[in-house]
């Protein structure tokens, strides 16, 4: 992955920079931010850093008033980590020794940590949601808080004079409800470890640089809140300055869930060093507040790569490679997207109409993204396929498929998908998701074998596409006997 750090990029984009700003005036920011502006709703997945944002999704919390401003790496001497450097994947971790799955493999504190770019009121002070629809705010930069004594929390103190800069509110949520405002947040807490943690601030200006591209190809989120922290707020960083800490913070955040049930997003300085896989080599997980713990998936040797996956395993090819090109800015080729049959799995491979047991693989034809059999050389495009995956999709999320059925009927559905597709694609996977889900309360024989047979299936697979103790194979809520010896499964083994 080609990248560069601030310094190096300095100077390719101080121009494209200057010109970025001048297009923005007031009017535009008041248009951008108000009711409707960058509104993608609650589940608007890869906006900003909230994809698997590098936005990487993970469980428990912050804590309470004190916003943690900690070394970058809690990183104890004996941990078989180290760090290499390519020209073509950058900086990136790997172990120095042979690791045994579960082993600790590094753990970090956030240097900053904040809302999510867009979500529900949050409290700057204390990073709970807001159940006041009237919305109470801070009397000096009035920014929703859930109580004024959060006003003078320690977290919400030292932007507090800088967020105060908005005087003509352009930026901040003006009505209870879903909002897009919450980019700057994070952005403005980065710009203040200037001051408050100069290590953290020099190793955050280390990190990987993908301003230029997204100047131009016109990012507007980038752009409006890059505008509206330099014009409106007047911060005392230069513009290059703030263009790399938002886009440090798009490229490198974690995500995770807080106990009372809020998203927050967080820069991990170490933990940024992980690079990307569709088959991961560690799994990520939360304390509760904040700190993250890397832990080896499946057996490492010394010089492997560790590595997570910055969107979901369970994408299809081209929604995987879309989303690494368009916010890293490379086009994945690890193990499993540089074989067209994804380890054996084909899972997101139609079946070929004219040979029987094989399957169209993806190719580049003329330019264009198609998909061929390797048998008789027969071809479809890539955006037909992805087409008629979108309508089986459809179903699933609006016309109530499963609603109400019977097991018969599941399997029924299933069946129809599995004629149309096979046992082991993409749509496959996600119907006997939603299936699972719908049977849960039906607790009948008939249910219940079904429901072992989807979850022997479904584990067959993630053990192939993401192998090892993997927090997705770990939370799968088993049903009662599926712990029992399985019988062979019904598809082809891979």
């Amino acid at each position: 992955m080609f990248s560069m750090t601030f310094s190096e990029a300095r100077e390719a984009h101080a121009g494209l920079s200057v010109a970025g700003c001048g297009r923005h005036l007031i009017s535009c920011f008041r248009r951008y931010f108000s009711v409707g502006g960058r509104h993608r709703g609650p589940s608007g997945a890869m906006g900003g850093a909230e994809g698997h944002t590098r936005s990487r999704q993970m469980a428990p919390q912050p804590q309470a008033h004190r916003q943690k401003i900690p070394s970058q790496a809690l990183q104890a001497p004996d941990f078989p980590v180290a760090e290499q450097s390519s020209s073509d994947a950058g900086r990136f971790l790997v172990a120095q020794r042979p690791v045994s799955p579960g082993e600790l493999l590094v753990y970090e504190s956030p240097v900053a940590l904040g809302p999510r770019a867009s979500c529900y009121p949050v409290c700057l002070g204390c990073h709970e949601l807001i159940s006041d629809e009237a919305v109470p705010r801070c009397e000096r930069c009035w920014w929703p808080l859930c109580s004024q004594r959060c006003a003078s929390s320690l977290r919400h103190a030292a932007e507090c004079p800088v967020l105060a800069a908005d005087s003509q509110r352009i930026g901040q949520p003006q009505f209870f409800g879903y909002s897009s405002k919450y980019d700057v947040i994070l952005v403005v807490r980065c710009l203040l470890l200037r001051r408050t943690n100069p290590d953290a601030w020099r190793h955050l200006l280390e990190l990987a640089s993908h301003v230029p591209y997204r100047l131009l190809e016109d990012d507007d989120d980038h752009q409006t809140t890059v505008d509206y922290v330099t014009q409106v707020l007047k911060v005392e960083e230069d513009t290059q300055l703030v263009h790399h800490v938002r886009d440090a913070i798009t490229t490198n955040s974690f995500e995770w869930t807080s106990p009372s049930g809020v998203r927050l997003r967080g820069l991990y300085l170490q933990l940024s060093r992980l690079n990307h896989s569709c088959r991961p080599s560690v799994s990520v997980s939360s304390d509760g507040k904040g700190t993250m713990f890397v832990r080896a998936a499946r057996d490492l040797a010394g010089g492997d790569a560790l590595t997570v996956a910055y969107t979901s395993t369970l994408h299809p090819l081209w929604e995987r490679r879309a989303y690494t090109k368009q916010t890293h800015y490379f086009i994945c080729d690890c193990d499993r997207c540089s074989d067209p049959t994804e380890l054996g799995v084909h899972y997101s491979s139609l079946p070929c109409p004219e040979c029987r047991g094989q399957y169209l693989e993806p190719t580049t034809w003329l330019g264009d993204a198609t998909w061929e059999c390797p048998v008789c050389g027969r071809r479809q495009e890539e955006a037909a396929i992805r087409e008629e995956v979108d309508r089986w999709m459809s179903r699933f999320d609006y016309d109530d498929t499963f609603i109400k059925s019977t097991p018969t009927a599941v399997r029924g559905i299933l069946d129809g998908v599995q004629m149309a597709f096979h046992a082991h694609h993409y749509v496959w996977v996600m119907a006997a998701q939603v299936a699972i889900r719908t049977l849960a309360p039906d607790h009948s024989r008939k249910a219940m074998t079904l429901k072992r047979q989807l979850w022997q299936r479904l584990l067959h697979i993630y053990s192939i596409l993401e192998p090892g103790m993997t927090r997705r194979r770990g939370a799968v809520p088993l049903p009662p006997f599926a712990h029992s010896p399985p019988a062979a499964p019904a598809w082809r083994s891979h």
